[in-house]
C-alpha cells in the first residue's frame, strides 16, 4: 500500500470525480465530504490539526508534494511552464493571450542566485506568524479597534477556510500574513489625543460654552 495522497488531490488530480465545474460534481463532492466528516469527525479534526501544525511550524516541508512546493520557489534551471488545463479541460484564453501556451522563462545571474539564497532563509516562520496573530487578537477585546478586528478576521478566515474545506497549502499563508500584520499594527498603535475626541458628536462640538457669571 503506497502513501496516501494529500486531501487536495481529491479536487485537483486528473480523474477526480469532482474535478469538474458543473452542478452534479458539486453536489457529489458536497455529499461525500459531509458524509465523511459525519462518519469520521475525529479524523477530520486530526486532518485540520495537521494543517495547523504545518501553518505554525518552524520549518517548511514539501507539502502536498515536492513537485508542487517547488513551483513556489525560484528555480535553478529554466523550465517551460506546461499548459495546465483548467477544471473544464480548457486553458484560460487570457493566460494564452498574455504568455502563449507553455511559456519558457529565463534566469539572470547573479540576481537569481541572490533570490534563491533569500528564499531559503528569509521567510515568516510559523511561531512568528502565531505571535503576530496573538497581537491582533487583542483588538477583539477592545471595541475602539474595530478596524484591527476586521483585518484579524480576514487573516483568520484566509488561514482556516482552506483547512476546513480543502487542504493546507503554503500559498494561503501569504495573504493571511499581510492581513495579520495590519491587524497587529492597528491593535498595538497608540491613540493620539486628537483621535480620542473624534467620537464626540458634531452637536457636542458646536455646543456653546456657558459664560461665567460676572
Amino acid at each position: 500500500m503506497g502513501e496516501r495522497e494529500a486531501s487536495s488531490s481529491q479536487i485537483w488530480e486528473k480523474g477526480s470525480p469532482v474535478a469538474k465545474l458543473d452542478d452534479a460534481a458539486n453536489v457529489r463532492g458536497r455529499r461525500f465530504a459531509l458524509a465523511a466528516i459525519e462518519a469520521q469527525p475525529w479524523d477530520y479534526a486530526a486532518t485540520v490539526g495537521d494543517g495547523l501544525k504545518l501553518t505554525f511550524g518552524w520549518a517548511r516541508h514539501d507539502y502536498p508534494k515536492h513537485s508542487v512546493s517547488r513551483l513556489y520557489e525560484f528555480p535553478v534551471d529554466t523550465r517551460t511552464q506546461p499548459g495546465y488545463p483548467l477544471m473544464q479541460g480548457q486553458e484560460s484564453a487570457a493566460v494564452v493571450a498574455y504568455a502563449g501556451p507553455g511559456p519558457t522563462g529565463s534566469i539572470h545571474g547573479p540576481y537569481a542566485g541572490w533570490l534563491r539564497t533569500y528564499q531559503d532563509w528569509i521567510f515568516v516562520r510559523g511561531p512568528v506568524l502565531a505571535f503576530i496573530l496573538l497581537l491582533g487578537l487583542t483588538a477583539l477585546r477592545r471595541r475602539e479597534r474595530l478596524d484591527a478586528a476586521l483585518a484579524w478576521s480576514v487573516a483568520a478566515g484566509l488561514l482556516m477556510v482552506p483547512l476546513l474545506t480543502a487542504d493546507f497549502d503554503y500559498r494561503y499563508i501569504l495573504p493571511a500574513t499581510s492581513s495579520a500584520c495590519v491587524a497587529a499594527a492597528l491593535a498595538t498603535r497608540r491613540t493620539r489625543p486628537s483621535e480620542a475626541g473624534e467620537g464626540e458628536s458634531s452637536a457636542e462640538r458646536r455646543a456653546p460654552v456657558p459664560a461665567e457669571p460676572r
